[in-house]
């Protein structure tokens, strides 16, 4: 019930959008290797952007230490919410790396 009352505190401001949207524009030059996928799930709370790392990208060889535990795609989730630009966006590794 609060959340409905104070949405207008949690909803991403104009200058936010806009911030955000230069920002997503920047994914599109990114290195051969590293892919974004962007998704909307609700343009007035949040923005959810994945970034897939293909294995090949970090440059090891199958000599590498360990390369066999390291999978093909490492997964990020980079999550833009109503504070951003003011607060650093939240970075979740979603691929389980083992040592």
């Amino acid at each position: 019930m609060n959340f409905i009352k104070n949405k207008k505190l949690y909803t991403l401001s104009k200058e936010s959008k806009k911030r955000i949207d230069m920002d997503i524009k920047e994914l599109d030059n990114l290195p051969k290797g590293i892919y974004a996928k962007i998704k909307y799930y609700d343009l007035e709370q949040e923005y959810y952007v994945k970034i897939l790392v293909d294995k090949e990208y970090l440059q090891l060889t199958p000599t590498s230490k360990n390369y066999s535990l390291i999978p093909d795609i490492i997964e990020f989730l980079i999550i833009l919410d109503y504070s951003y630009p003011k607060a650093p966006p939240k970075i979740l590794c979603k691929t389980n790396v083992r040592k």
